[in-house]
């Protein structure tokens, strides 16, 4: 197994943990912010979400990439190894294309049509962080059986 893969692997199991507790706990407690706090709350939660999340994705996509072209890798084919990356810059293109703009419309108060939006779109990171950690479990599995 390459220190690349390794790196890649835990990073995006970590994210995708992480993208379900947003999901589920993180995002529906911001029904719970007193509307005058509401702003300052944003801010704050975007800042410090940036600071540690942010420093993940950058990791991952670094390690995306450098699984791509990190040589031969028994188990993870060159081809499967691009599809990861696919979905990886997916997930960075709902981030920056349609999350960041759904929470820019929360940035003036919390609205429940805008809240709602944010929620259903953020279940397609769900979804592609959630699909590649069993694709790149499964070719952990692949490459200890190899």
């Amino acid at each position: 197994m390459s220190v690349a893969f390794a790196i890649h692997f835990l990073v995006t199991c970590a994210l995708a943990g992480m993208i379900w507790f947003v999901q589920t706990v993180h995002y529906p407690f911001f029904r719970f912010v007193a509307p005058e706090q509401f702003r300052d709350f944003l801010t704050a939660q975007r800042r410090l979400t940036l600071r540690t999340l942010g420093a993940a994705m950058v990791v991952e996509l670094v390690s995306g990439v450098w699984v791509v072209f990190a040589g031969p890798l028994p188990g993870f084919p060159v081809w499967l190894r691009w599809v990861n990356l696919l979905l990886l810059l997916g997930t960075w293109g709902l981030t920056a294309f349609v999350q960041t703009p759904a929470q820019d419309r929360l940035v003036g108060g919390f609205q429940e049509a805008a809240f709602a939006r944010l929620l259903q779109t953020n279940w397609w990171r769900v979804g592609l962080w959630s699909l590649r950690a069993l694709l790149l479990a499964g070719v952990l599995v692949a490459v200890l059986w190899a």
